[in-house]
């Protein structure tokens, strides 16, 4: 099949393989500057009904979701010559304490730093909860430094997750701060767990105890990311 030039644009071989822009090595073969290849759902009424496979200027090949008008898109999968997968658009997010507070028990801790927030599904202004954009399983850490706790202080649970403000979850740790060097200190704790969520479903992380937490990021830390 010629097109409008002198080249032949597709060929279809004598075992069935079909080449375009190429004689054809392999049962579908694409082949060109800048070829992709896009699969387009007519029935989908979203802005959003397209998939593209191209390979781009580093040599990785790329799974992409484009809107209707092929020009705004996002990666989704990408694999690289080695055969490694990235997804960048995975949401992931590690936020951080960057100052001491005063906190109030029950409260979601207030995290003010964010190391990176991909996808900005974390709010570090205002809610201090990770929302999920869309169903699945994800996985949550983190590790609180409480300060200037007096000797014999009940830190009982101390950290709880909270999806969509019920308590979910409890830390690692349950005891009494005690010392016989000092009249007060620090006490570190620390909570992890997987949960199934459902899109706009939010996660927080409260301490219950009226404390002063500790603002060291590279400490008082919350870290997750959809698995799945």
């Amino acid at each position: 099949i010629a097109d409008s030039s002198d080249a032949t644009a597709i060929t279809i071989d004598s075992s069935e393989r079909i080449g375009i822009g190429v004689t054809p090595e392999r049962q579908l073969h694409v082949e060109g500057s800048g070829a992709e290849i896009s699969l387009v759902d007519t029935q989908r009424t979203s802005n959003s009904r397209t998939a593209n496979m191209f390979i781009d200027s580093s040599n990785r090949a790329n799974l992409r979701m484009m809107n209707d008008a092929m020009d705004s898109a996002a990666v989704g999968v990408q694999f690289d010559s080695s055969g490694r997968v990235t997804m960048p658009n995975q949401p992931t997010f590690r936020v951080g304490r960057l100052t001491d507070y005063t906190h109030t028990a029950g409260q979601n801790i207030q995290w003010n730093h964010g190391h990176f927030n991909v996808g900005s599904h974390f709010n570090t202004a205002s809610t201090y909860v990770f929302t999920a954009p869309v169903a699945g399983v994800y996985w949550f850490q983190a590790t609180v430094i409480i300060r200037a706790v007096a000797n014999g202080t009940n830190l009982y649970d101390a950290l709880r997750f909270r999806i969509n403000g019920a308590v979910n979850g409890y830390s690692s740790r349950r005891g009494v701060y005690n010392t016989t060097s000092m009249s007060h200190g620090y006490f570190v704790d620390e909570i992890a767990d997987a949960y199934q969520l459902s899109a706009n479903d939010t996660v927080g992380i409260s301490c219950e105890h009226n404390v002063s937490i500790h603002g060291n990021n590279l400490y008082t830390r919350f870290n997750g990311f959809l698995v799945g």
